[in-house]
């Protein structure tokens, strides 16, 4: 296996709780983390190329080139939360791996962020969630932006903050970047706010929460491995 979703059932015996085993989904290229909505579990296998090192030229081969051109493709996955049986697959539609990411959910829509090139693809995509079935739209481009990994949604499901991974941004050109979108209602497409740097390491690694007090936006931090 490359990978899959895991799911437990919390129970309790003789005062303290446990977690058994529910079941375990089929397999996915390098599983990553789930969201669940409306009793659909979303998750995806990033098809990424995760060879840190070779033989014959060792850490050097770790670079985004190599990945592209070793790696496969992202497919993302709806799940049904109670039994682990597939509702539905993107297949081959997104044509590229993805890099250190995040699945979020808004609005009846999954967003996903790629890893970009020229040639296969442009930033984050949506897919449109029928709540009935648990399938989704093919996905469509929401938002152009070079490498975005970690996605996060306010509360209110009205933005959508994401980080770039790219390491050429702020004063030495080494950091990664932070975007806030305004989510559009009707169709889903992300409008840019504004964008900061995260801090160093070229946004590898870094995250963006969101809290839910009034004035407080997202915070990310690049860890550089």
């Amino acid at each position: 296996s490359q990978g899959a979703v895991a799911a437990f059932k919390f129970t309790a015996a003789n005062g303290k709780a446990l977690l058994e085993p529910a079941w375990l989904s089929r397999n996915m290229h390098l599983a990553e983390p789930a969201v669940i909505a409306n009793g659909v579990v979303f998750s995806y296998g990033s098809g990424e190329d995760a060879t840190q090192a070779t033989a014959d030229i060792g850490l050097s081969y770790n670079t985004a080139v190599n990945r592209a051109a070793h790696g496969s493709r992202a497919v993302l996955y709806a799940l049904d939360a109670r039994t682990g049986d597939e509702l539905w697959s993107s297949g081959d539609q997104i044509a590229t791996f993805n890099h250190f990411s995040s699945l979020a959910v808004a609005n009846g829509r999954v967003y996903i962020g790629t890893y970009t090139s020229k040639e296969r693809s442009q930033g984050i995509y949506r897919s449109e969630l029928d709540v009935k079935t648990g399938q989704l739209s093919e996905p469509k481009l929401a938002a152009e932006l070079a490498n975005p990994t970690f996605l996060n949604i306010s509360p209110n499901g009205k933005f959508l903050y994401a980080i770039g991974e790219t390491a050429d941004q702020g004063p030495k050109k080494d950091e990664g970047s932070i975007t806030a979108y305004k989510i559009d209602p009707q169709s889903g497409n992300l409008t840019k706010l504004n964008s900061m740097t995260s801090g160093g390491g070229g946004g590898l690694g870094s995250g963006v929460a969101v809290r839910r007090d009034p004035g407080f936006g997202p915070a990310g931090r690049g860890s550089g491995g």
